[in-house]
């Protein structure tokens, strides 16, 4: 019986032991746990953050993308009207460059009918000095007079 018993009260204290055990590991679990628990948190925490880091980034760069947008837009519309504006210049100037060639065209046709008349004229004075026999006229050199010069004109 003393066998027995002394079995029992071993028995009984691996029980306690094991219970103790278990208590303990219980304990543990509920501190492992908690630890996961946290340690969970702080990683959604740290991902929340990096996300909203992320997002605001992306925020940052879509506002950066859209001025970006706005500026080239902008820089696109001045190019076409500074084209357009060029383009108006150029013609401009071509018109002006045909109506100074057509000018200058009824310039050398004019300058060619004075001159022709200047000839015509030196050879009428010779002419008209031969019937005078030689005579000079004193009063007004030759050359063009106001006169001529508005006959020319028209």
């Amino acid at each position: 019986m003393e066998e027995a018993t002394s079995k029992v009260k071993k028995e009984m204290s691996d029980l306690e032991n094991c219970q103790q055990e278990l208590a303990d590991a219980r304990a543990k679990l509920k501190e492992l746990m908690q630890k996961e628990e946290e340690l969970a948190r702080k990683r959604r925490e740290q991902q929340e953050l990096e996300t909203a880091k992320r997002e605001a980034e992306l925020e940052k760069l879509s506002k950066e993308e859209a001025a970006a947008k706005s500026a080239f837009a902008e820089r696109e519309a001045e190019s076409k009207r500074r084209l357009e504006e060029e383009k108006m210049h150029e013609d401009r100037l071509a018109r002006q460059e045909a109506v100074h060639q057509v000018a200058k065209q009824q310039y050398k046709e004019k300058e060619t009918d004075l001159e022709k008349m200047e000839s015509d004229l030196k050879a009428a004075e010779k002419n008209l000095r031969s019937y005078r026999g030689g005579v000079q006229n004193s009063e007004k050199p030759t050359g063009r007079t106001p006169q001529m010069m508005q006959q020319l004109m028209q």
